[in-house]
C-alpha cells in the first residue's frame, strides 16, 4: 500500500508501507529504540494516534477480521501506540467518544507490517462564550456574514449570537472577519482580535482595501448545471474564515469568477469549486496555497474524474450497516464513506476508508463492551455519504499518496502539510 490520508470531522489518517525509512524499518534499531530482528520474522502492525500532535494515549483500537468481526480491542500506550496481530485483509478501527458525539474510523485491506498513523486535531464543540454582536451598515451592502474561524453566518446587520468554541480561540482570544456584500461581490471587509471574556466584542472599523483577482473553472463536463465558488483564509489563529461566492450556471466548458480578497490582511488562501451534476453528485476541487492569492484558474475534469450513482443504505444485521454503490468512468484513487446517526441521544459519526475498487462495505461489528457506541438500523436521522478522491499529480513524494477530506456541509479542504495541494473528490449524498 502506499500512504494514504484522509482528513475529516477533525480527524486524519495515515497510512504507510514500502520503504520510507521514517515510518518502516526492515531491520536494526527502529526509532523508538527497540531493535527490529528483521529476517524472517512476521512484520508488525503499528498504530499510532496523536492528538494535536502530541502521543495520545487511552484511545481504544478495535481489531477486526477480514470478515468485519472483532478479533481484539487495544489501548494506546504513553506513546499513542499499539502493535496488533492482524491477518491479510483485517480493518482496524480508531473509536474516540467526546462530549459532543461518538466518532469513529474504520481502515480496511489492512496487512501486516502497516504502518497507521492516525493524527487526531482537537474537536471540542463546548461553548467557551456566546459574543454578542451588531454590525454598522456599509454604504451599497445588501448582505452581511460573520465567521469566527469555525463557522461562518450570513445575515443582515445582526444581532448576532455566536459562539466560541476551542477550536476557534486561541491563547485567550479569537477572531473575527466580517464582510459586506452587494449582487454577488464584496465590497468591504473588517477584521478584530478579542479576550476570550470579551462577550460584547466592539464592530471592528470597514475597510474597502480589496486586491481583485479573476478565476478560471475550466473543462467542465457538460452535465454540470451548477458551479459554486468558494475560498477561506487561514489567519495566525485556528480555523478557517470562510468566504463565498454565489451560484453560476456554465455556459460552456468555462466559468469565470471575480474574486476580490481583503488588502493587507495576512493569511493563507484556500480556493475550491463544487458543481451539481445532474445525477445529484457533485465535482469538488479544493486547492490549498501558502500565498496570499487563489489560483488563476483550477480544472474541474481534467483528467477526466469517476462518476458515483445509486448509493444505497442496507443493513445485513441490526448493528452492521452496509453501502453499495456504483462508479463508472476514471477509478478513484481512494474511496471515504461517512454514516451518521442519532444513537441512544448521541450523534455518531462513522467513517470508512477502502480500497478504491469496492462497489460495497459492510461497517464491522464492535465489540460487546462498545457496542453501545455504534449505530444500528433503528437509529434515527440516518445518513450517508461517498467520495471518491483523486490527486492529480501535485504530490510528488516517491511512493506516497495523500488524500484529505473533511465532511462538513460538504465542504472539502487540504491541509498545509502538502503546498500546493490539490484535491478532487466525486461526493454523493443518500437521497441527493
Amino acid at each position: 500500500m502506499s500512504l494514504r490520508w484522509v482528513a475529516s470531522c477533525g480527524l486524519c489518517i495515515v497510512t504507510a508501507c514500502g520503504d520510507d525509512a521514517s515510518l518502516i524499518h526492515d531491520g536494526g534499531v527502529d526509532r523508538d529504540g527497540t531493535v527490529d530482528i528483521g529476517g524472517d520474522a512476521a512484520p508488525s502492525t503499528r498504530v499510532t494516534v496523536t492528538l494535536d500532535g502530541a502521543p495520545a494515549s487511552g484511545v481504544s483500537v478495535v481489531v477486526h477480521d477480514a470478515q468485519g468481526l472483532p478479533t481484539a480491542t487495544l489501548m494506546t500506550d504513553v506513546d499513542g501506540r499499539v502493535q496488533p496481530d492482524v491477518v491479510d485483509g483485517a480493518l482496524v478501527t480508531i473509536v474516540t467518544p467526546a462530549a459532543d458525539a461518538v466518532r469513529l474510523v474504520t481502515i480496511a485491506d489492512v496487512h501486516a507490517g502497516d504502518d497507521l498513523m492516525v493524527p487526531l486535531r482537537t474537536n471540542d464543540k463546548t461553548t467557551t462564550l456566546t459574543a454578542a454582536l451588531t454590525l454598522s451598515s456599509q454604504a451599497g451592502a445588501s448582505l452581511y456574514s460573520v465567521s469566527t474561524g469555525c463557522n461562518t453566518t450570513f445575515a443582515g446587520l445582526g444581532p448576532y449570537t455566536l459562539p466560541i468554541t476551542p477550536a476557534c480561540s486561541s491563547g485567550g482570544s479569537y477572531e473575527l472577519l466580517l464582510a459586506a456584500r452587494t449582487s454577488g461581490a464584496q465590497i468591504a471587509w473588517a477584521h478584530g482580535t478579542y479576550a476570550t471574556s470579551e462577550t460584547s466584542p466592539a464592530m471592528p472599523a470597514w475597510s474597502t482595501a480589496l486586491t481583485p483577482y479573476a478565476v478560471d473553472l475550466t473543462h467542465v463536463p457538460a452535465d454540470v448545471t451548477s458551479v459554486n465558488f468558494y475560498y477561506e483564509l487561514q489567519l495566525t489563529s485556528p480555523g478557517r474564515f470562510g468566504l463565498v461566492d454565489g451560484s453560476r450556471t456554465p455556459t460552456g466548458d468555462t466559468v469565470s469568477v471575480p474574486v476580490s480578497l481583503p488588502t493587507g490582511l495576512a493569511g493563507e488562501v484556500a480556493a475550491g469549486y463544487f458543481a451539481r451534476r445532474g445525477n445529484g453528485s457533485r465535482i469538488v476541487i479544493h486547492r490549498l496555497r501558502a500565498s496570499g492569492e487563489p489560483p488563476s484558474t483550477m480544472a474541474l475534469n481534467e483528467p477526466a474524474l469517476p462518476e458515483v450513482a445509486d448509493l444505497t443504505l442496507g443493513w445485513p444485521s441490526a448493528s452492521r450497516a452496509r453501502l453499495s454503490w456504483t462508479q463508472s468512468g476514471t477509478p478513484a484513487e481512494g474511496i471515504v464513506l461517512r454514516l451518521g446517526g442519532e444513537h441512544a441521544g448521541t450523534w455518531v459519526e462513522w467513517e470508512a476508508i477502502v480500497p478504491a475498487g469496492a462497489s460495497m462495505f459492510d461497517f464491522p461489528a464492535l465489540p460487546a463492551a462498545l457496542a453501545d457506541l455504534g449505530l444500528v438500523e433503528t437509529d434515527t436521522s440516518l445518513e450517508a455519504a461517498i467520495g471518491l478522491v483523486d490527486l492529480p499529480g501535485t504530490v510528488s513524494a516517491p511512493g506516497f499518496r495523500a488524500t484529505a477530506l473533511r465532511w462538513v456541509h460538504g465542504w472539502i479542504f487540504g491541509y498545509e502539510e502538502r503546498d500546493p495541494f490539490e484535491l478532487r473528490v466525486v461526493e454523493l449524498q443518500l437521497g441527493s
